[in-house]
């Protein structure tokens, strides 16, 4: 074998290895699939009917444990609810605005154990809610469980970082 077929086997052997491993499937590249869901369907564009914003609120109620701990340290809203209160409360929120855009940002997890994961990150909503344009920025930190093949929110803390 020559010197130039040694190296194109070479190459050819880590571009494979490297799509294996970028394939092969993580704990984190999980949970990120599962924040991608909070960014759609948190979305809302104007125009969107009742069904529609009912079926996206179900969507992300989903994402969390039942029952799971909730807290907005800007409010002193702190508590435990099921999953079935978490979609009443997204739909209310949802339906407050005519236009929302929802990003998340800067997102570190941290797996803890096999089940057990930490994640942290910035949450951005942009919108129209009554006619008047909106931001708001706010850090979250989330704990989340693995239960049945799937990662689960178990705790969520709100915190704002821009003051007005």
């Amino acid at each position: 074998m020559t010197m130039k077929n040694l190296l194109i086997a070479g190459l050819i052997v880590l571009i494979g290895g490297g799509g294996l491993l970028w394939l092969w499937p993580n704990e984190a590249r999980a949970i990120r699939t599962r924040l991608a869901v909070i960014e759609k369907a948190g979305t809302k564009k104007e125009g969107e009917n009742v069904l529609e914003g009912q079926l996206r609120a179900h969507k992300i109620a989903e994402l969390f444990q039942d029952p799971c701990e909730l807290q907005v340290e800007t409010v002193q809203f702190k508590g435990t609810y099921g999953r079935h209160q978490i979609q009443d409360r997204i739909a209310m929120i949802r339906s407050s605005f005519t236009r929302a855009d929802v990003t998340l940002y800067d997102v570190s997890i941290d797996i803890l154990a096999e089940k057990r994961a930490t994640v942290q990150g910035t949450l951005r909503l942009l919108g129209t809610r009554t006619g008047e344009p909106m931001a708001d920025v706010q850090e979250f930190r989330a704990e989340m469980l693995k239960d049945e093949g799937q990662w689960f929110f178990t705790t969520v803390a709100l915190v704002e970082v821009l003051h007005r």
